[in-house]
């Protein structure tokens, strides 16, 4: 039930990106919206009359709770100000981390959410050597193309500047456009700076970073977590499995063999059934002649008495 709201309430909030939908609904998304947000109330309060103790223990239910009070903000504040109602804005922009509630219900992404949070320590690592990296060729690139009159102050005027750029370099995007500025000012040599920092900071850095992630996650504590959900899984849970049993190719395999076990079995039962029935016919072959030849034994006696009786007379 509370799936379902989360995804009409997403869908609902995307629909209000639309202004003229949403002037034109204007009233029906703001019953919507209160709508939802009595659901989440009710939800909050039931959690929390079953068992407050272990609800505070939650993180996820603390982080549910906290967007649940900021979501009632606007409902409560005064909009008459025009500073106010961008402030209000801003607040009720927040309505859409009521999508992260998801995470509460899904139980493999807490696992990784979890494990995530525990490659922090390596990531922050990894990040402030790429700010110190940053930093260095911040302050060479003020000083070599920040020059107000023969540089780039626009892109390279100050440290902030410079760092931001380099921020665009170092994720490769609209490089060409910086390079090319840099080129129309006869500054020829800074394609050595463009090549090197990208080839540092983009290729070494920004992968390892990801790299980081994936070898914490795979080496970490995120396989006990996985097997420690895989425990606390209920029948009615829904899980992406990577067995091969679970493989669609496989299913059909199976069942394709087992039709194939079927038509088998269903020769092999009329061939027993075929065996039984000449066995039968056999069978009574031979006990109508073992009859037969009992019945002539017993003639044979008996005229054999009645020669004995007329001999004896």
């Amino acid at each position: 039930m509370i799936m379902v709201t989360i995804i009409l309430n997403a869908l609902f909030m995307a629909l209000e990106t639309d202004y003229d939908l949403k002037y034109k609904l204007f009233g029906f998304f703001e019953i919507a919206d209160e709508f939802f947000m009595a659901i989440y109330t009710m939800e909050f309060l039931m959690k929390v009359y079953v068992n407050p103790g272990v609800y505070w223990k939650n993180g996820y239910n603390v982080f549910d709770a906290i967007i649940l009070v900021i979501s009632f903000v606007p409902m409560f504040a005064d909009g008459g100000d025009s500073s106010a109602m961008g402030t209000m804005r801003i607040v009720r922009a927040f309505r859409s981390l009521r999508v992260l509630k998801t995470v509460s219900f899904i139980r493999g992404l807490q696992a990784l959410v979890v494990a995530l949070f525990k490659t922090m320590k390596s990531v922050v690592y990894v990040l402030g050597l790429m700010f110190l990296l940053m930093f260095i060729f911040a302050i060479i690139g003020y000083y070599y193309f920040g020059d107000p009159n023969t540089g780039d102050p626009e892109n390279w005027g100050d440290l902030g500047c410079a760092l931001f750029t380099l921020f665009s370099l170092v994720t490769v995007d609209g490089w060409t456009d910086l390079q090319q500025n840099l080129d129309d000012l006869g500054m020829d040599s800074s394609r050595i700076f463009t090549i090197v920092f990208i080839l540092i900071g983009y290729f070494i850095f920004f992968n390892m970073f990801i790299g980081v992630v994936i070898m914490e996650i795979q080496t970490g504590n995120f396989p006990k977590l996985v097997e420690q959900f895989n425990k606390s899984l209920r029948h009615t849970d829904y899980t992406v499995m990577e067995d091969l049993c679970t493989s669609m190719s496989f299913i059909d395999i199976y069942l394709t063999t087992l039709d194939h076990q079927d038509n088998t079995v269903d020769k092999l039962q009329q061939l027993l059934s075929e065996a039984i029935l000449i066995l039968s016919v056999l069978l009574e072959e031979d006990l109508i002649e073992m009859e037969q030849k009992a019945m002539r034994e017993r003639k044979i006696k008996m005229s054999e008495q009645q020669v004995q009786e007329q001999g004896s007379i």
